[in-house]
């Protein structure tokens, strides 16, 4: 046998016998997927952009006719989200547990795209004071606690309001 052979008869053993459960994802063996780590990053660094832009507004007087721009961009970033974790790809700072934990991780984001539509409503009527109680009701957090790693290449993360 030449080594090449020998090589690739390995590693297709060392496939076969990798430990996966019946209607499990092989998530710990999943290639690093760089490209779509980039694209969810992209999504929430442009999100949390956002919600800085719209927190400046609320907080320091920032321009109130900006406001509603903020909410309508934040909302279609938000809606992002979503379709960006779809396929497993490990990395960044993604903890596995989106993915073990999808029907979780799914109602938060839906809840948090509900709460910037109703802001968006809100902001509609110009309701400053309506548009503040709903974006307290937007929380980074709730997802950020349990899917979201602690420290990232010794950034600060931001975990909203």
């Amino acid at each position: 046998m030449t080594k090449r052979f020998f090589a690739k008869l390995m590693l297709s053993v060392a496939l076969l016998a990798s430990p996966v459960r019946a209607g499990e994802a092989p998530i710990a063996h999943a290639p690093l997927d760089q490209a779509s780590i980039e694209y969810r990053q992209h999504n929430m660094n442009a999100l949390e952009a956002q919600f800085k832009a719209i927190a400046a507004i609320v907080a320091f007087d920032g321009p109130p006719e900006n406001l509603m721009s903020h909410l309508q961009t934040a909302l279609i970033l938000a809606r992002q989200v979503l379709p960006s974790f779809e396929k497993p790809a490990p990395g960044g700072s993604a903890q596995p547990e989106i993915w073990s934990s999808w029907e979780d991780y799914t109602h938060h984001m839906r809840q948090f795209e509900a709460s910037i539509a109703m802001a968006i409503e809100a902001a509609k009527f110009g309701s400053v004071t309506d548009v503040v109680w709903y974006t307290d009701q937007i929380s980074c957090r709730k997802c950020h606690d349990t899917y979201k790693q602690r420290t990232v290449r010794g950034r600060e993360e931001y975990l909203g309001y």
